[in-house]
């Protein structure tokens, strides 16, 4: 499935906080505590902020629309507002904040598709150690698994969560970017498992033929999240 216009912002806005968590840990990176073999590692809750935030910036988005009476073709602006200003509230660098603004520039009007991986589009595959590729890619096949209930696969990215915690194969900046990935992901899917109908009510401003399935809007989320951590 391809992803055009107004689900680009919902990729853009996970970007934005794993653009966050990633200026956050990039410096403790280079410490020798958080090798393969450090006691100090990061969890999977320690990033459950992204999801959390992610929603809520994502309601506040949808009211904008919604309020302010968005149309299709007002979409762009008003994302390249709405992401301007919510920049400045977190940890986000200069640096990665205009990569945010000049990404709602260059892709906004051009089609993607998550459907067959979170990370191929943009041609960061070189950056993503084959360990951490083996669990984005179990990722991606809970998240497009439409032969599970949502429950079924909050259960399984949980159970994901718990290998790649204690998996040393892993080092912290690998578990940054899953972590980045499985939290957008568990929270997007329940927002969407709840609020899609609410979206669809409001054709005018959103893309029809695409809201009819939670799992393709989720993947942009976690496709976000997945490129701004690396």
């Amino acid at each position: 499935m391809k992803i055009t216009k107004i689900t680009f912002v919902l990729f853009l806005i996970s970007l934005m906080f794993s653009c966050s968590q990633d200026d956050n840990t990039s410096n403790q990176e280079n410490n020798d505590s958080l090798s393969r073999n450090s006691k100090i590692r990061i969890k999977a809750l320690d990033l459950e902020y992204l999801g959390v935030e992610h929603n809520r910036v994502l309601d506040n988005y949808f009211q904008g629309v919604v309020q302010n009476n968005i149309k299709l073709n007002e979409t762009k602006q008003f994302a390249y507002n709405t992401i301007s200003q919510s920049v400045n509230i977190y940890e986000t660098s200069i640096q990665d904040s205009n990569l945010i603004l000049v990404l709602v520039d260059r892709y906004m009007d051009t089609s993607l598709d998550f459907s067959n991986s979170f990370y191929r589009n943009f041609e960061i595959e070189a950056e993503i150690s084959s360990n951490l590729q083996t669990y984005l890619d179990e990722l991606h096949s809970y998240v497009y698994n439409e032969n599970e209930t949502i429950s079924e696969t909050l259960s399984n990215i949980n159970n994901l969560e718990r290998s790649a915690e204690s998996d040393l194969n892993l080092n912290n900046k690998d578990l940054a970017i899953l972590f980045s990935g499985t939290n957008i992901a568990k929270h997007s899917l329940k927002y969407w498992d709840i609020n899609l109908i609410n979206w669809n009510r409001h054709g005018s401003a959103m893309q029809r033929g695409f809201w009819d399935d939670i799992r393709d809007v989720a993947g942009a989320d976690v496709a976000g999240a997945v490129y701004a951590a690396v």
